[in-house]
């Protein structure tokens, strides 16, 4: 039988992912050029939806923290973890509250501060909702991607970068989505399996 804590678990990562699939629905392909840039923009994505979970289902917060919890005894090694995911996964636990969560690493702290990345965190993020309420421009794509670029040369540094996966393939079912009937609408399809990553 599930215990209480390993429901806890489960209802933190379906309430966060099912928020991604409500919110989340933009083309990551206009914005985002590579793996490092898609690593900030989940970053920035996973600030938001939390932020958005935590003000519509304020009791969420405990199962977050459960989450939290149970990461922190089953992940690797903080020395084995680079720090540029360090960097990423700080500015999530401090962009939702979680300020006593965060690595106990001053290189990351210095980072963070010094680039004053919590704010250009806000700024994407931002600018995503206002995107969400009002619908993506040409000028969104081109604000959203510059500052996304911005952040990730900070993080990751300016050197080669790392393609991005190429699109899932297969029948329905297998990671395509499902051809929707004469005047229906999918919300991003593919591109929405390529934007969130964990």
């Amino acid at each position: 039988f599930p215990t209480r804590r390993s429901s806890d678990l489960v209802i933190a990562l379906v309430l966060h992912e099912a928020a991604h699939i409500a919110k989340s629905q933009f083309n990551t392909q206009k914005i985002v050029s590579n793996q490092e840039e898609m690593n900030v923009l989940n970053a920035v994505e996973d600030v938001r939806v939390d932020n958005h979970n935590m003000g519509y289902l304020p009791r969420i917060r405990d199962f977050y923290k459960a989450l939290i919890e149970w990461e922190k005894e089953h992940k690797t090694d903080p020395a084995k973890i680079p720090i540029e995911h360090k960097v990423l996964c700080d500015l999530i636990r401090l962009g939702t509250g979680f300020y006593n969560d965060t690595f106990t690493d001053p290189k990351v702290s210095k980072i963070i501060d010094d680039n004053d990345l919590n704010s250009k965190l806000g700024n994407i993020k931002n600018w995503l909702d206002r995107i969400e309420y009002s619908g993506f421009t040409d000028n969104d794509n081109k604000e959203v991607k510059t500052r996304i670029k911005e952040m990730t040369d900070i993080i990751f540094g300016k050197s080669k970068r790392t393609p991005m996966p190429p699109p899932p393939t297969g029948e329905e079912g297998e990671g395509t989505p499902a051809t929707p009937a004469s005047g229906d609408s999918v919300s991003n399809g593919q591109e929405r399996s390529e934007e969130h990553t964990s």
